[in-house]
């Protein structure tokens, strides 16, 4: 399966290779829904928060803001490494991560407010929500 979700525009521009399956169909809810989401970048993002997190976390809030731009790329890098052309697909991948990002926390994200409310707290409010919305809005 690839990692491009493949939605009628794709199809009908050409960017897409029609067989069997994509020649009458576009990936379902399921199948956008997981190609979508950033698991891999996110995985690697929590491995190292646990690295940058501990005692002198304040310290590191830096280190933080740098692993997440470089994930960013490298969120981008692996999905076109993985034959993902579409910018929009890219663009809501991305999103997700920073979402993710805000939800898993850290020294950048602690203690930092908007609208009074925790980071932490709109990210977890922001995930499922944006999870279920970006399937059914990419097709």
């Amino acid at each position: 399966m690839s990692s491009q979700v493949i939605t009628k525009d794709l199809v009908q521009k050409g960017f897409v290779q029609p067989n069997a399956t994509t020649a009458t169909q576009t990936d379902p809810y399921q199948d956008r829904l997981l190609k979508l989401i950033p698991a891999e970048v996110v995985s690697v993002y929590l491995a190292l928060l646990v690295l940058v997190s501990g005692k002198d976390a304040n310290k590191h809030e830096m280190l933080q803001l740098g692993i997440v731009i470089i994930l960013l790329v490298v969120n981008i890098l692996y999905k076109r490494n993985a034959d993902v052309t579409d910018w929009k697909q890219l663009a809501i991948s991305s999103v997700a991560f920073v979402i993710w990002v805000l939800t898993l926390g850290g020294p950048l994200i602690e203690d930092r407010l908007i609208l009074g409310e925790k980071l932490s707290l709109i990210g977890a409010i922001l995930t499922p929500l944006f999870t279920l919305v970006a399937p059914l809005i990419y097709k």
